[in-house]
């Protein structure tokens, strides 16, 4: 770690030196010394609700704010912090996250609760606290981060926590990226590692710890603009992981190249690897769109800088995009194919058709129509051949089908506007198991149609809509159908809004009447100035079920927003002369 800081700092402190540095400090003269901007948002929220145990606090606050320090119009230092309550049994604030991110042309330094991006299976926007760098003088493309992704429970309820994997360990991880070009066109190369350490809580001797774990990965990036119409991208990443840290080694024999995977990766018996590779290809040219693309995700991939990665398939896919009748008529279509168990270790194949389409027809000015169908179907075939293999197997085919048509009057000065729209959606998925066949087929069935009216006012709407959904699982069929009309309101010439809409739906279960839901919610913002705003929100739904449960539930919430006015300290150069003139 020391050499990895010294390496940064020596970086940081040569490209310092470049003739690109001292050309920006050229005209620091005429730039405003420092410029503040930024703001707070402070809210109170009540809570109560009776038939179902509390999912809230009944009163918790929060507080937010940032904060952006501008120097000499390069240096910008941008400052967040969020401070408040957060469980149903906490009675004290609770400080949640600060950082910054002060930056001066093509360098950013990151500290505090920060998130980058080094690759979609390496270090992909994975919060972290710590600190972090980035480089970017003319086509170099340099970052570096060190911090902890995770911090393990201080408190434990043993068994539970156990069986949900809750993380009783900390997470530490560093990385770093190095390449070379632009955001269009670009080649990165990276490094990233992450341990778990020092388990934060302590349980009793007949239940274990989970095993620490580690993880490393090196990864490549790569993306091409080709002329004005072709784009072309790949990543691979190759991974490294021990589920237990502690295990025993395994013995390399004695060379130089055994020797540096050692050094940079213990390997151990616990340890598994594998690759993630994804590239493709669009072309496009006067609305005509043709692409490709290939995804592949190994069984023993994982990525600790990932939130989350679905491992063991691959997938092909192509897409075809045109118009037609001067781009009133769109049409886009795309399919493809993915299959998992691609060590053939599993005792089941996955196998799925993936094709999807879109229309949209523009039939005038002001009316639109659009349709979309999709069909996924899916195979599990067992590798070994047995008796009753048909009870491993499970087929399915998946159809949706959707479409929505809208429609518009010309408004205009001193006249109303309105809208009306119609959409619906249909989807049906069919079991072929001919051993469960019938049991978990699933067919929905959902449409709406609304209503929006604008006054010739312009400060006054209304909003009217209809719904229907049907759900048949299962021999067992429900309906909801109901309705929302709301209404909204600018006073004060813009600055006071309110808004008051109700929703109200009836459920059937097989024909038979199974109560109701409402929904009543209302909001109001008033921005008092400039600087201060007010917003106040509250809502009631009411559930009442014949079947299930029932239950009433308020909230509510006080808002004040503080918008700070730009702080200047200290004038430019030529603002000075003209204030002389």
């Amino acid at each position: 770690m020391k050499r990895i800081i010294l390496f940064l700092a020596g970086l940081l402190l040569g490209l310092g030196g470049m003739p690109l540095f001292a050309q920006n400090l050229k005209g620091l003269k005429e730039r405003t010394p420092l410029r503040v901007t930024g703001g707070l948002q402070m809210g109170l929220q009540y809570y109560q609700v009776q038939g179902i145990p509390n999912r809230a606090a009944p009163w918790q606050f929060n507080t937010s704010g940032r904060l952006n320090f501008s120097v000499m119009e390069h240096f910008n230092i941008p400052v967040s912090f969020a401070l408040g309550q957060q469980r149903p049994n906490l009675r004290h604030p609770v400080f949640r996250q600060f950082g910054l991110s002060p930056q001066f042309k093509w360098l950013t330094v990151h500290a505090g609760y920060r998130n980058l991006y080094f690759g979609r299976y390496t270090l992909n926007n994975h919060t972290f606290l710590g600190g972090g760098i980035e480089l970017n003088p003319g086509k170099l493309r340099v970052a570096a981060m060190y911090g902890r992704l995770r911090q393990g429970l201080r408190e434990t309820e043993e068994n539970i926590d156990l069986f949900f994997r809750q993380p009783l360990y900390n997470r530490y991880a560093w990385g770093a990226k190095v390449g070379w070009g632009s955001a269009a066109s670009h080649l990165d190369f990276t490094f990233f590692r992450a341990e778990d350490r020092d388990a934060n809580v302590t349980l009793p001797q007949q239940l274990h710890l989970p095993a620490p774990a580690e993880n490393i990965i090196l990864g490549l990036n790569w993306k091409q603009r080709i002329g004005k119409r072709i784009n072309a991208f790949a990543e691979l990443a190759a991974s490294g992981y021990n589920r237990n840290r502690n295990s025993a080694r395994v013995e390399l024999e004695e060379n130089t190249s055994a020797a540096l995977l050692d050094r940079i990766f213990p390997v151990r018996y616990s340890g598994q690897v594998g690759l993630a590779a994804r590239g493709g290809f669009n072309y496009s040219h006067k609305g005509f769109s043709i692409g490709g693309d290939y995804e592949r995700i190994d069984p023993g991939y994982e990525s600790m800088g990932t939130y989350f990665l679905n491992g063991d398939w691959e997938n092909i896919r192509g897409n075809l995009g045109f118009g037609l009748f001067r781009n009133r008529l769109r049409v886009q279509a795309s399919l493809g194919v993915q299959q998992n168990n691609l060590n053939g270790q599993r005792a089941e194949t996955s196998r799925r058709l993936i094709g999807a389409s879109f229309v949209n027809l523009q039939t005038s000015k002001r009316s639109n129509l659009g349709l979309n169908y999709s069909n996924f179907t899916q195979d599990h075939r067992p590798n070994a051949q047995i008796v009753f293999n048909d009870t491993l197997r499970i087929a399915s085919n998946t159809q949706n089908l959707g479409g929505n048509w809208s429609v518009s009057n010309a408004g205009g000065e001193g006249k109303n506007t309105s809208t009306f729209s119609i959409s619906v959606n249909a989807q049906k998925t069919d079991n072929n198991n001919p051993f469960s066949e019938g049991f978990d087929d699933l067919t929905t069935l959902f449409g709406a149609a609304t209503y929006n009216l604008r006054l010739a006012n312009k400060t006054t709407r209304f909003t009217l809509s209809s719904n229907i959904t049907r759900v048949e699982l299962s021999a067992q069929e429900t309906t909801g159908y109901g309705g929302t009309i709301g209404w909204q309101q600018q006073l004060l010439t813009n600055r006071l809004q309110l808004q008051l809409n109700n929703t109200y739906n009836r459920n059937t279960v097989n024909g038979i009447a199974d109560g109701f839901s409402n929904a009543l919610r209302f909001t109001l913002n008033w921005s008092v100035s400039k600087t201060h705003g007010l917003g106040f929100n509250g809502s009631w739904v009411e559930r009442n079920s014949k079947n299930g449960f029932g239950f009433q539930e308020q909230r509510a919430s006080l808002t004040y927003r503080l918008t700070f006015p730009a702080l200047q300290l200290g004038q430019a150069r030529n603002q000075l002369q003209e204030v002389k003139k």
